[in-house]
């Protein structure tokens, strides 16, 4: 009946003269409501470089819940 979208987008990035530090974050959160249906879609990248070591994270989180005449789905 009625959709909601919210859409947010945050960037972070830091940088020193001895070592640089590298932060990404992504955060993507949709919610749409149709006749009693949550659909809600998570996406976290993080990514940190230094100078000496480079040490690399990715995480990766989708979360879909699905209701459909009282069938829960979850991925």
């Amino acid at each position: 009946m009625g959709a909601d979208i919210t859409q947010q987008t945050v960037n972070a990035q830091t940088q020193t003269a001895m070592r640089t530090n590298i932060t990404q974050q992504t955060v993507n959160a949709q919610t749409q409501t149709t006749m009693g249906t949550n659909i809600t879609q998570q996406t976290v990248n993080a990514q940190t470089q230094t100078a000496m070591g480079t040490h690399i994270t990715q995480q990766t989180v989708n979360a879909q819940t699905q209701t459909a005449i009282g069938t829960n789905i979850t991925q």
